[in-house]
């Protein structure tokens, strides 16, 4: 396992974008090409990546051979501890040729999806009890054919109309779980119904469950298309950052105001996660923004006004 997991590490290296990975017999004997010179280094899965990084900054000329000359860029990454050393190599090599914004200041842009991931998993934890039911629910029909049958026939004595199927999600990944609570809601009265003709289930949620579950799902399904944007990789996403990052932010304040103590807790701590990751998104994800012709800083100052922010060019000149 633990050789597993070094292995998951050197493949999300991003020296893994400059190097040609060569397999061997077994991994140990695994090696590394480099895409520029042909140079060949060992790359086994207890190595690391250390060797690789030092002959990238000694044969790539950052500027040139990286194609970033005169240009702003920032790097986006997944929250693994190992890439911040790698961030901050690279930091260190360009502020030596004076190439950086704000001395580098930004150059390092989280995740967005992943960032997103944890947020939505920290509140999860907390509304775990209102979900817990409608997990079993499924569970308990998809667990036979008879009792499969029995639900079919539930759904067609309510003569529902819907044609999707139950599904089951995966705790780990609550975009699933999203789509089990939007496809129970709209079986709602079906789970009713099975809890009328069969004895044998005893988890169907009561109405004051199925509400909470059916606020839950509203504020999840913007948070799913989110992520879904987020995670494009045939248009430019840094433009969409600073709208969808203000869109989760007003919807974390709005389920911390919400009369229900629960969904209000889980908004509390997701704002907890937002605010680790994303305090700064303000400053670095208003850039392109502005640059936008759109846009411009009409649509910062809207965004702070609505979350009673200060805007960027307030801070600056404050500063």
């Amino acid at each position: 396992m633990r050789l597993l997991q070094r292995t998951l590490k050197v493949t999300r290296s991003l020296v893994w974008r400059l190097f040609e990975k060569i397999e061997g017999a077994t991994p140990a004997d695994r090696t590394a090409s480099c895409h520029n010179c042909g140079k060949v280094y060992c790359a086994n899965p207890g190595s690391g990546t250390r060797n690789l990084k030092r002959h990238m900054f000694k044969c790539f000329d950052i500027q040139e051979d990286w194609g970033i000359k005169d240009k702003v860029f920032t790097i986006t990454l997944d929250n693994a501890k190992y890439n911040d050393g790698l961030v901050e190599t690279l930091r260190s090599h360009l502020r030596l040729n004076n190439v950086l914004v704000c001395d580098g200041k930004f150059i390092h842009v989280r995740c967005g999806a992943h960032v997103l991931n944890l947020i939505v998993q920290a509140g999860l934890k907390v509304i775990e009890g209102s979900i817990e039911k409608v997990r079993e629910s499924v569970k308990y029909v998809r667990g036979s054919s008879t009792r499969k049958t029995t639900f079919v026939e539930c759904i067609a004595h309510l003569q529902l109309q819907c044609g999707r199927l139950v599904c089951q999600d995966v705790v780990t990944r609550w975009n699933s779980t999203y789509m089990m609570l939007d496809c129970a809601l709209v079986y709602q009265n079906a789970y009713a119904r099975l809890d009328l003709v069969d004895s044998n289930y005893t988890c169907c949620p009561t109405p004051e469950e199925w509400t909470r579950i059916m606020e839950i799902s509203k504020f999840l399904k913007p948070l799913y298309k989110i992520t879904t944007l987020f995670s494009g990789n045939s248009y430019p996403t840094s433009n969409l950052y600073f709208l969808k990052v203000f869109k989760i932010q007003s919807n974390i304040e709005e389920a911390i105001r919400n009369s229900d103590p629960v969904i209000s807790d889980m908004g509390k701590d997701m704002k907890t996660k937002f605010d680790k990751y994303w305090n700064d998104y303000c400053k670095v994800l208003s850039f392109t923004v502005i640059m936008d012709s759109r846009y411009k800083d009409k649509i910062i100052d809207y965004c702070f006004s609505k979350l009673e922010m200060t805007p960027v060019s307030s801070q600056e000149d404050s500063g």
